[in-house]
């Protein structure tokens, strides 16, 4: 950093070695571990999306009472809240029909917004589980040979 005028402005000197050095780490498992992190990431997405979809299929996860705490009741389906939510959108308006005429919809809807929102835990989970899988299929690859 150098000081112009009594304020630190970044020099550009170094400017390229720094954005060398710095990675997150995620980089660094896809370097390390290779095409092993995106199977594993998207076998943690799908079992996310699966988990949850047949949870609130199933009515195990009920996303109406937990949206609507004391409000909920029997009358009140997943497909009227996600039928509701389309309709007071404009641009979503011409899809509820869609919705209206597929109930699984609303509840795969559900699922896949839940999922998104899990976007840091399943990074997590994923940057957990690449290592000890990596580690297993070198250990089966030892042991075979």
């Amino acid at each position: 950093l150098s000081s112009t005028m009594g304020y630190f402005t970044p020099s550009l000197e170094n400017y390229d070695s720094i954005q060398q050095t710095r990675t997150s780490p995620m980089k660094d498992l896809i370097r390390q571990h290779g095409p092993l992190v995106w199977k594993t990431y998207w076998g943690v997405y799908f079992g996310t999306l699966g988990a949850v979809f047949l949870g609130t299929q199933s009515g195990l996860l009920d996303p109406v009472r937990f949206l609507h705490r004391k409000e909920a009741s029997s009358a009140i389906s997943t497909m009227n809240l996600v039928t509701n939510f389309f309709q007071s959108h404009t641009w979503l308006s011409p899809y509820s029909a869609w919705i209206q005429s597929s109930p699984w919809l609303a509840n795969f809807i559900v699922a896949w917004l839940v999922a998104e929102a899990c976007e840091p835990l399943r990074i997590g989970i994923t940057s957990v589980l690449v290592p000890i899988l990596s580690k297993s299929q070198l250990e089966d690859k030892l042991s075979s040979t």
